[in-house]
């Protein structure tokens, strides 16, 4: 199935799917599998727009700026973790100070 890594088309709750994505990035990114990694948090954090998910995208944000940080794009990063941090504080979560999820 050609779809079978878009959380965006999963049977049941889509957000769950976006999760899956999310959570798939993390052991990329943990295994040093940088682009991997990427690819799956851009992915999880469409979704998490798409359905109005505000941890979510904060979170797949925060892991976002720590891949293009460890891919040496440092400006990048910070934009993208502003961004994030920016978006925590208006939703007045503290998402962005998680570190087990």
């Amino acid at each position: 199935n050609p779809n079978r890594d878009r959380p965006d088309v999963h049977g049941g709750d889509r957000v769950d799917g976006a999760y899956v994505a999310w959570g798939l990035g993390q052991v990329f990114l943990r295994s040093g599998q940088l682009k991997d990694a990427q690819d799956h948090f851009k992915l999880a954090l469409s979704a998490f727009a798409r359905y109005g998910e505000q941890r979510g995208q904060i979170l797949s944000e925060k892991c976002l700026a720590e891949v293009l940080h460890a891919r040496g794009l440092s400006s990048k990063a910070e934009t993208v973790f502003a961004r994030s941090l920016l978006r925590a504080r208006r939703a007045r979560l503290l998402t962005h100070l998680e570190i087990f999820t």
